[in-house]
């Protein structure tokens, strides 16, 4: 039987919890696309389709973690395995995954995660994607760990930091894929 393990979320956001314009994530952060990249590397990781469509894949070797894309009307590429429901996707649902957005796929998967891990960034940018939730407000996650501020090499880098969130299960519990809570 497949042991299910809660998921990982990992955004970057602004100061209004914006993630994304169009099809676009707001802006670009070279630390977050640096931890990006080495979660790519090393963790399963979970899209939906607008997220999955807008990242650089021709920038990344192909050897990298296994793509597991949340979308009804996706096509295969034989880069990613599909998933046309939330059951469908937590069923087969690899250890320690994480997910990546966007918006909609937050807000389907938030349920079944633990831990945060945000970028977050001291700047307020028109948004039309937001995440669901409001982070640092929201008495369901806890601070658990904060980097200090970061900053880019070069002077136009949004400075950032990272924060990890922590689910306070006594107010909010995981859900399991059972139905229980947990």
């Amino acid at each position: 039987m497949h042991k299910f393990e809660p998921l990982t979320a990992v955004v970057l956001v602004d100061s209004n919890m914006g993630i994304g314009s169009g099809s676009d994530i707001l802006f670009h952060c070279r630390p977050f696309r640096e931890q990006q990249m080495r979660i790519l590397a090393n963790y399963p990781v979970i899209m939906g389709r607008t997220a999955y469509e807008s990242f650089p894949w021709e920038k990344l070797p192909e050897i990298w973690s296994r793509i597991l894309l949340l979308s009804s009307t996706a096509k295969p590429d034989g880069r990613a395995e599909i998933f046309r429901s939330v059951s469908d996707l937590i069923d087969a649902c690899p250890r320690r995954a994480m997910v990546f957005g966007g918006e909609c796929t937050f807000k389907a998967l938030l349920p079944y995660c633990s831990t945060i891990m945000a970028c977050q960034a001291d700047i307020e940018l028109p948004a039309d994607r937001r995440f669901p939730v409001a982070l640092g407000k929201d008495n369901c996650w806890k601070v658990c760990e904060r980097s200090k501020v970061l900053q880019g090499p070069h002077k136009l880098d949004v400075p950032c930091q990272f924060v990890t969130y922590a689910r306070d299960a006594r107010v909010e519990p995981v859900h399991w894929p059972d139905g229980r809570a947990k």
